[in-house]
């Protein structure tokens, strides 16, 4: 299962608890968060190490809309410590725009990048699996 979403990731838990039920088949399943996987990751901190929910890494050329114009700079980026305990109300309040912190925007060309490695990556375990140890 890829993930692309952060807000899902709890369906990690569901996965877990859904493998330890009885079946006569062998079922292997990966939950792949594809945003902070190990390539994807480094394409993130090589170009801004605090980037977060709502910055560049999710500003994908197909994902924005016309017309609409994203602010300059970089917004300082929202301790994790503070997102994970914050109910909704509260983390709308903290986020304003729902952005964690980082950038808006970065070049295309290195936001295309961060896709492809992120393809890449899910397409490396899908043909080549993520049990190596058989």
């Amino acid at each position: 299962m890829v993930n692309g979403h952060g807000g899902n990731s709890f369906a990690a838990g569901v996965m877990r608890e859904w493998l330890t039920e009885p079946r006569k088949d062998r079922v292997q399943v990966l939950f792949h968060d594809w945003w902070n996987a190990p390539r994807a990751w480094a394409v993130v901190q090589r170009y801004e190490k605090d980037s977060s929910h709502g910055s560049w890494m999710e500003n994908f050329p197909w994902t924005r809309l016309p017309g609409v114009t994203m602010p300059k700079g970089v917004k300082p980026l929202i301790p994790q410590t503070v997102t994970r305990q914050a109910p909704p109300a509260e983390l709308r309040r903290l986020t304003v725009d729902g952005s964690f912190g980082g950038s808006y925007e970065r070049p295309d060309a290195e936001v295309l990048e961060l896709w492809r490695t992120g393809v890449a990556e899910v397409r490396d375990l899908i043909e080549n699996g993520w049990n190596k140890s058989g």
